[in-house]
């Protein structure tokens, strides 16, 4: 049944591929399809209304909000559903939002949707937000990007409630993509900066956004002005936490890290993402046995709800794969190897557990085994390079190297910028022992490619010294440092060629 009284609107540009798919998914569940087009040059505000939608263009103001607020002007239901064009309801979740919209009490209330994105490497990102709400004129979007409703619900007095509908998001799963995003978005949260200089919203995304882009110290003076402007009820309050210890951990900065998170736990105790890096930071140290306690403690406790982000992937399969970790680290290999089989039976596309396994399997020089992960990767045409990389290791781990260095350099002419075939292609060339200059053009170019590759740096600076070439190694070693200051094997190796060990 349509349910006439609610409006979709969307924001679109260039959008001319994935609309279709959004539209369609919700053709029998709303009124009408109120589109903003903000600039296009593919032809999207002529398929959209093919498609059945009202069409409006909007000139792009680097304000998502602002274009948001425009199809708020042109809906004519008694709600709103907020889509974006690469969104879309599944069939079991047009079902659950057909029961929510059939039900919908006679109030002024806002409904919590979740937004799911698959991200690189075959996790899943979880956004809560509001997503449908009534159409007044109070209620209206605000920030240029991360754009919200809340305060304007929270002064017109409408609650928010809880729903379980998943919306199915495509934009974040390309790495190159979801970077162009986020840095579109730190432009975008800079130039709200400059408006909103005391705002702890902005100063979170911000920060976040520089996590992300490489640029920690920045990133930890704008999640420290966060968390002390944050009033209590802030949603972010607790991702603040957690993204400021690991701007900590990544400079090799333990105590600090320590210090955010133990405040972060006191505050809030039941947070499972605190909860995690807890023991991330107890593994650092070498505290298995607390990191383990961690992780238990995490998938034991009951299933909490909030609005915000959270890696929803944290309890289903990130938690047990770290404590397969632990226990590996542990030499409890068979618990490990339980741990990570249970992973992959459940969330199959998690590619980190299989690759463990694989790891696993070279330890115990189990090839069957081995060759059946393999495939596994194979099978699936987005993850045929990592089962190349991983049938080149298995190459190396028999000591193959010139079938190992045919299947990487492969790789590497078909993506150059691919880091994993450059990294296992240093190890070839190290561990065979023939082709020196090879083996340090391969380094070079790998840490071109990724210069936070802290092993490489070290391969490197040890390469050179072998070769008798102490100032250059003296110098990779200063710049792996530089790039990498938590490194230990880099310090140790840094204090060894400048205390004359040479």
């Amino acid at each position: 049944m349509v349910r006439r009284d609610v409006s979709a609107c969307l924001i679109v540009k260039d959008a001319k591929a994935t609309l279709p798919r959004c539209l369609e998914s919700i053709r029998d569940l709303v009124g009408e399809f109120v589109v903003v087009d903000t600039g296009s040059s593919d032809g999207t505000p002529a398929r959209a209304e093919a498609l059945g939608a009202r069409v409006y263009h909007f000139p792009w103001t680097d304000d998502f909000a602002a274009a948001r607020n425009e199809a708020l002007h042109h809906a004519t239901g008694r709600w709103v559903l907020s889509l974006d064009a690469d969104e879309y309801l599944d069939e079991a979740n047009r079902a659950q939002f057909r029961d929510l919209t059939a039900n919908l009490p006679e109030e002024d209330a806002a409904y919590v949707l979740t937004m799911r994105s698959p991200m690189p490497g075959g996790s899943f990102l979880d956004i809560q937000n509001v997503r449908l709400f009534r159409n007044h004129p109070r209620i209206r979007w605000q920030y240029r990007v991360h754009e919200q409703l809340g305060p304007a619900l929270a002064r017109a007095g409408h609650p928010i409630r809880l729903t379980g509908v998943v919306i199915h998001h495509a934009g974040y799963q390309d790495a190159r993509t979801r970077l162009r995003k986020i840095e579109r978005n730190a432009r975008l949260l800079e130039l709200d900066l400059r408006d909103r200089a005391e705002d702890a919203f902005v100063l979170f995304n911000l920060g976040t956004a520089y996590e992300e882009l490489g640029r920690t110290e920045q990133a930890i003076a704008l999640l420290r002005r966060s968390l002390r402007l944050a009033p209590l009820e802030m949603s972010t309050l607790c991702d603040a936490h957690a993204a400021l210890l690991q701007c900590h951990r990544r400079l090799g900065q333990r105590e600090e890290a320590w210090a955010v998170c133990r405040e972060g736990r006191q505050r809030f105790p039941a947070d499972v993402v605190l909860w995690f890096w807890e023991a991330q930071l107890r593994r650092d140290q070498g505290d298995l046995r607390g990191a383990e306690q961690c992780l238990l403690g995490l998938l034991r406790a009951a299933p909490g709800a909030s609005l915000g982000a959270t890696d929803t992937a944290l309890r289903g399969y990130v938690a047990p794969h770290t404590l397969g970790l632990v226990y590996l680290e542990q030499g409890r290999l068979p618990e490990a190897e339980k741990l990570w089989q249970a992973v992959v039976a459940g969330f199959p596309f998690y590619r980190e557990s299989w690759q463990m396994l694989g790891e696993l399997y070279f330890r115990q020089q189990r090839w069957a085994d081995l060759e059946a992960v393999i495939r596994r990767f194979e099978a699936d045409a987005g993850a045929a390079e990592d089962g190349a990389v991983l049938r080149a290791r298995g190459h190396l781990a028999r000591k193959e190297f010139g079938a190992a260095r045919g299947i990487l350099e492969r790789l590497i002419a078909q993506s150059p910028d691919a880091l994993a075939p450059r990294f296992y292609l240093t190890h070839v060339l190290l561990g065979e022992g023939k082709d020196w200059a090879a083996a340090e053009r391969a380094l070079r170019e790998l840490l071109r490619v990724d210069p936070t590759q802290a092993q490489g740096w070290y391969n490197l600076a040890a390469l050179l010294r072998r070769q008798n070439r102490h100032r250059e190694a003296r110098e990779a070693c200063n710049t792996g440092r530089r790039h990498c200051p938590g490194d230990r094997h880099l310090a140790a190796l840094q204090q060894a060629m400048h205390g004359g060990k040479t």
